[in-house]
């Protein structure tokens, strides 16, 4: 998902280049768009996974209790996977020449 995010926006990569913008200015704005749609998707799963998990363990005789700390952790876990993975396709998009992009499209 994150190669298709960085390859639609590729071309606003390099106008944004040629109007003098630097490669940190360009990566923390692809990084941080992208990772408010992750953290969104992980608000709006929360519940559901809540409600889910809470329904599969009433199935069992002797049931744990859902602590905070593993969606907290998984959510971070996957923060941190998106963030790498996002980091990388921006930084080769970043890189690239930008008259390359612009003449591909």
């Amino acid at each position: 998902m994150s190669t298709y995010f960085v390859q639609q926006r590729s071309r606003e990569i390099a106008v944004r280049k040629v109007f003098g913008s630097s490669n940190k200015e360009i990566l923390v704005k692809l990084i941080a768009n992208f990772l408010n749609f992750v953290g969104l998707a992980f608000l709006l799963a929360l519940p559901v996974i809540w409600y889910l998990g809470q329904l599969f363990l009433k199935q069992y005789d002797y049931r744990i209790s859902f602590s905070p700390l593993i969606f907290i952790g998984a959510g971070l876990i996957c923060l941190l996977i998106s963030f790498l993975t996002v980091f990388w396709q921006s930084y080769k998009a970043a890189n690239e020449n930008p008259a390359i992009s612009v003449k591909t499209e």
